[in-house]
């Protein structure tokens, strides 16, 4: 459930994750089921998402390609990662950096924390409906909004915590063809 889970992340994971390297062993993942890995497991723990980067050899991104990222944050962390896992293509990002003046409004008690998050951006992903029904799973809980659109986007969030931590699911579908991103976004004290 998504509530246990923001506990989760900080203590039932291990930082070095390592995913499957074969063609075989790499089609056993689904693309909800490396971001689990990737992101999910990981926040806010970046160092071993960096880890899992230099070991599997992940390109770094720079620029422009890296700053959209961080539009609309006052993020001071974002570093993201092109990301060949064999024959699957995916766009990895970090964000991190304080609450932006409107959470801070929407969660007084964590005006301090730190806002991180993890998107794992799909090139060309296994089909909408088997992404949103792993994603639900994952989140245990219904959707607080579905399939809003936003932009090219229809995406669907779920929202889960408490008084310490906040985390928030996200699935954007992209509207006219296969793809779209997942991500993460944790907001704790440091």
């Amino acid at each position: 459930m998504i509530r246990s889970l923001s506990i989760a992340a900080f203590t039932l994971v291990p930082t070095s994750i390592m995913l499957p390297t074969s063609k075989a062993a790499a089609q056993e993942f689904t693309a909800v089921q490396t971001f689990v890995r990737v992101c999910y497991s990981q926040v806010p723990r970046l160092q071993g998402i960096r880890n899992m980067a230099t070991q599997l050899g992940w390109v770094p991104l720079a620029g422009d390609a890296l700053a959209h990222f961080a539009e609309d944050t006052d993020a001071d962390i974002t570093e993201g990662w092109d990301v060949e896992l064999d024959e699957q293509s995916y766009k990895l990002n970090l964000v991190q950096g304080p609450l932006t003046k409107a959470q801070k409004e929407e969660f007084p008690n964590l005006s301090d924390a730190r806002v991180t998050t993890c998107t794992l951006t799909l090139v060309d992903a296994d089909s909408d409906k088997a992404i949103a029904d792993e994603m639900q799973e994952l989140a245990g809980k219904p959707p607080e909004t579905k399939d809003v659109e936003e932009g090219a986007h229809k995406v669907t969030t779920w929202a889960g915590g408490n008084d310490a931590v906040k985390v928030f699911l996200k699935n954007k579908a992209l509207k006219a063809e296969k793809g779209g991103a997942l991500s993460v976004t944790l907001i704790a004290n440091p």
